[in-house]
């Protein structure tokens, strides 16, 4: 740490804005191992701010709004967390970065799982899968699968949620996904024990 704020204070010196954005993250990142949140919540702050005033460095700028996002998840502000998680995902469409925009969305939806808006995760989900169809992530895909099994399974669509868990699971064993594959089974587990099927769990 003593030595990234000292090169933090020669950057600031130096009017070095890139420099200092990456001292800034290097910090965060440091403080996030240490478990200080609200100390590397800061420093991805300020790692922003520098950043935002790079204008042409958007992926800087959407990578930082997303940590910001992220640190705040952590912390259990949902609320900042899904307005910087925006944020980034506005830019990343805009580079037409789908990986990360996907991450973002699924980022959201999980957010909006724990707020219990089960409406808005399954648009945000719906939109993860929708990027994963159109680029032919079959992976990306059946991980917006489970998430959205979950969202089926908390407002009780169980037939929905039984339908796509059965098409994981085959693509998974296809695949010999293992962690996912035990996922899926307890998913399905999950589902029919909600409707009292204890047979079939």
């Amino acid at each position: 740490i003593v030595y990234h704020e000292l090169a933090l204070s020669k950057r600031i010196q130096s009017y070095d804005l890139y420099g200092q954005g990456n001292s800034y993250e290097s910090l965060a990142k440091i403080y996030v191992e240490k478990g200080n949140l609200q100390a590397a919540l800061k420093a991805y702050k300020n790692c922003l701010n520098v950043f935002r005033k790079l204008k042409t460095e958007k992926k800087r700028i959407a990578l930082a709004s997303a940590n910001v996002g992220l640190v705040n998840r952590w912390t259990g502000n949902l609320k900042d967390a899904i307005m910087y998680l925006k944020q980034a995902g506005d830019i990343y469409e805009k580079l037409n970065d789908y990986e990360a925009l996907n991450w973002v969305y699924m980022s959201i939806g999980e957010i909006y799982i724990i707020a219990e808006d089960y409406k808005k995760s399954e648009y945000y989900t719906n939109k993860s899968i929708a990027l994963n169809n159109s680029n032919q992530k079959l992976d990306g895909l059946a991980s917006s699968h489970i998430q959205l099994i979950r969202t089926y399974t908390k407002t009780k669509r169980y037939n929905e949620a039984l339908r796509l868990a059965k098409k994981n699971l085959k693509y998974f064993l296809k695949t010999d996904q293992k962690v996912n594959l035990t996922l899926t089974y307890n998913q399905i587990a999950a589902i029919y024990k909600a409707q009292q099927q204890f047979q079939e769990a």
